[in-house]
């Protein structure tokens, strides 16, 4: 099937064209027919992954194969008035040459555009070079877990036990404890190439004061944490936590030196069931990064795509459900700084019932750099997998700086 924006496209493009043309042009005509024949051929085509040994490669993931080499030929030669030529997988019964052909200005400029718009809205005739490099990151969040410190010494031990894969390992690794075992954590893990991060901080602005139970950046900082979670699902729905509370956080995190933040994103049970995914994240990274530098932004903000309705129940977002929220989180940020390479270095990780049997499909799609791990994390067994699974196949290893939509989003 193919998707309901590139339907309306579709629609439009004839229609256009049909209006455009004069009706004394019977050329024109013929090309808004061909056009029109064109749009049904696609609409009865599969959907299949354009091979990455052809001169194709550049293109996004998932293009109509019977569109790929042409689409390729268009958008690499020069604005020469080349003949424009589409080629089908199989000849259309009305017409026996397998192609439609233009010569005219007015044609070239319809057939152009008219193939532009299969293409994602970032995708350029440039070819990009091999990916940014992306370092994966697996934070285990043991939210107000375990129930006493004995058992959190237990757990933090068996880790640090397996201190030499991780100092060496190629994964960014980082535990967030309750506030009650920050130091005992912090204590256990030197050393260990394991980091240790703080759930929440306080979004009242400076050092301290009259604040009874508040924790600020400047405490976690200097006790020795290098990560905050902000914006966490169950802070937002459970201690009312909103956007003003999460920018702030932010700030205030932003404000201490080598300090680092994971921030939460995603959608209700009520939101997804109502499709509104893409615009939940747009508003939460709209609102959230408003005053963060690029730089901050690039360096020390790692942003997790959790969608709510998947926490704690089991229920896990399929990797082509995730890899397209990953999608719109990068377009937003491309959009919001104007610049897409930088949405290509923004690490964004994946959480909602992370499990050793899901992340290495997670790990697989192209725009998730890592996983937030809930009640998988208070397990060492459990965690440990999830951490050593982690890496990329190489199938995933070279990642186009370019955002394809394989589908309009959920």
């Amino acid at each position: 099937m193919i998707s309901s924006p590139l339907y309306v496209f579709y629609f439009l493009a004839s229609t256009i064209v049909s209006r455009r043309c004069a009706p004394s042009s019977m050329r024109m005509r013929r090309l808004a027919e061909r056009l029109r024949h064109y749009r049904e051929r696609v609409k009865e085509s599969y959907w299949t992954r354009a091979s990455t040994t052809t001169s194709t490669a550049a293109l996004p993931s998932r293009i109509p194969l019977a569109l790929a080499s042409s689409v390729s030929d268009v958008f690499t030669t020069s604005s020469s008035p080349a003949t424009a030529k589409v080629t089908f997988s199989s000849p259309p019964s009305k017409y026996p040459n397998n192609h439609f052909e233009t010569s005219s200005s007015l044609e070239k400029e319809i057939t152009h555009s008219f193939l532009t718009s299969l293409l994602p809205p970032t995708f350029s005739s440039k070819q990009h070079g091999a990916r940014t490099y992306r370092r994966p990151i697996i934070a285990g969040n043991w939210k107000c877990n375990p129930s006493t410190i004995q058992q959190a010494k237990s757990l933090l031990k068996e880790i640090a036990s397996h201190a030499s894969y991780f100092r060496n390992c190629e994964q960014e690794v980082v535990i967030f404890p309750p506030m009650a075992y920050l130091g005992l954590a912090l204590s256990i893990l030197k050393d260990t190439g394991i980091q240790v991060g703080c759930q929440t901080i306080s979004s009242v602005q400076g050092d301290g004061g009259a604040y009874t139970g508040e924790v600020t950046s400047s405490m976690v900082q200097s006790m020795g944490c290098t990560y905050v979670m902000i914006g966490h699902s169950e802070r937002r729905t459970l201690f009312g936590e909103d956007e003003d509370d999460i920018r702030a956080q932010i700030q205030a995190v932003l404000e201490q030196d080598d300090l680092k933040l994971i921030l939460c994103v995603g959608e209700t049970q009520e939101e997804y069931e109502f499709h509104l995914t893409s615009s939940v994240l747009r508003n939460q990274i709209h609102k959230a990064l408003r005053g963060v530098t690029p730089q901050d932004l690039t360096d020390r903000i790692v942003i997790a795509y959790e969608p709510v309705w998947a926490i704690g129940t089991g229920n896990v977002a399929t990797p082509s459900y995730a890899q397209e929220a990953h999608d719109v989180i990068r377009q937003t940020i491309s959009e919001l700084y104007n610049d897409p390479d930088l949405a290509q270095q923004v690490r964004v990780q994946y959480g909602g019932s992370v499990k050793p049997n899901t992340i290495q499909a997670l790990m697989d799609k192209p725009s998730i750099d890592g996983a937030l791990v809930g009640g998988a994390s208070l397990t060492f067994d459990s965690f440990n997998r999830i951490v050593h699974q982690s890496i990329p196949s190489p199938t995933s290893s070279v990642k186009i700086n370019t955002i394809a939509f394989t589908k309009p989003l959920l």
